[in-house]
């Protein structure tokens, strides 16, 4: 064998052999890794019209005579609240393809010493969600297991959109206005609430705690999607597992497009900068159920649309081409590494934003 081949085949055997001492860190898999390992599958169904793919929410699929959207989400990372969370979480999926929820089916895994009443509890609060979205819960599986250590719940959710009518991630064009609703950190700020419950009332108060608690009521953005997809959204994307700046990096990844974003315009409600200081968290970085981030050509217009409804919203940041940065609604060519597709403007200045890592709501809870 000639000694170049040999060298070849040893270096991709070490490789290889490497990839099984890296240690992924808790929380969901790196984009970059993501993306290479949907990157090889194929589709073999002409009924799928969007398939997997970085920041993508849903899969939307035309059996003939309507689109079908479907998203499936598990929650991990807290206990507390876990039916109900499941349940909206996987609806806001549906939401950001503009989808009307029909349907969940649930799969519910609980530890070795889980009690009766705990799961009489998780399953009332999974009806009662799906109740209030008047969504029908179709089926599921519940077991108690050896395989985890705290309870697990997945969401399998089904929604209609009528035919063309889905929104997609990756439909973000240079020149769309960002668009935010709520606030950012509402799920995690709540889940910090609930776990840390006598820790944050020790430092807070108590009335500081229950309003934090609180933001679990706004967990939903169905209505804000359902909105959006009916007045000219562009794209959406429910801002989950890395906050605002991992949500507009998954954005501006499925669009091909980057970003510019206004520190000072991103909404932050008192109560999670407080639980975000005290434990050291960035709080644009902390899991965000309950906003739902948007690209449209009319910022403004979409921020009354919604204000029309009650919902509150704002303009955070803007779209542009992937090695342009804006500057004074101007461009001008600046190129910029691969892993910087966000911008932000911050007190100090113009800033690169790296590639989103580990939300933050595992440096407490992990």
């Amino acid at each position: 064998m000639v000694p170049e081949q040999q060298t070849g085949k040893n270096s991709q055997i070490h490789k290889e052999a490497d990839i099984y001492k890296h240690v992924l860190p808790i929380g969901k898999l790196p984009n970059g890794l993501l993306a290479e390992l949907i990157r090889p599958l194929n589709n073999p169904r002409m009924e799928l019209l969007t398939g997997p793919a970085v920041g993508e929410d849903c899969a939307v699929l035309d059996f003939g005579g309507g689109w079908i959207a479907a998203t499936t989400d598990p929650i991990t990372g807290s206990d507390k609240e876990i039916g109900r969370l499941g349940i909206h979480v996987s609806l806001n999926d549906l939401a950001s393809a503009g989808a009307e929820p029909v349907a969940v089916l649930v799969t519910l895994l609980c530890p070795r010493g889980s009690t009766e009443g705990t799961i009489r509890d998780i399953m009332t609060s999974i009806r009662q969600a799906a109740e209030f979205m008047g969504v029908a819960l179709a089926g599921g599986h519940t077991e108690i297991t050896d395989a985890v250590n705290r309870t697990v719940i997945n969401v399998t959710a089904l929604g209609r959109t009528s035919v063309n009518g889905a929104i997609a991630t990756a439909g973000a064009k240079p020149g769309d206005a960002l668009v935010m609703t709520k606030a950012a950190g509402l799920e995690g700020t709540a889940i910090l609430a609930h776990e840390k419950e006598k820790e944050l009332i020790a430092i807070f108060g108590a009335d500081c705690v229950a309003n934090a608690k609180g933001f679990m009521d706004e967990i939903s953005v169905v209505r804000e999607g359902m909105l959006a997809a009916r007045n000219g959204v562009h794209a959406m994307h429910d801002i989950t597992e890395g906050g605002v700046l991992g949500a507009v990096w998954e954005l501006c990844t499925a669009s091909g497009v980057g970003a510019m974003l206004v520190e000072n315009t991103i909404p932050v409600r008192q109560e999670t900068n407080l639980f975000c200081g005290h434990f050291g968290l960035n709080p644009l970085r902390l899991i965000s159920s309950g906003s739902m981030l948007m690209a449209c050509p009319d910022g403004e217009g979409m921020v009354k649309v919604l204000a029309d409804s009650g919902i509150a919203s704002t303009v955070i940041g803007r779209i542009f081409y992937t090695g342009e940065l804006p500057e004074n609604g101007l461009t001008f060519n600046k190129a910029l590494k691969d892993d910087q597709i966000i911008l932000m403007q911050k007190a100090s200045g113009l800033v690169a934003i790296e590639a989103p890592d580990a939300d933050e709501i595992y440096k407490v809870l992990a």
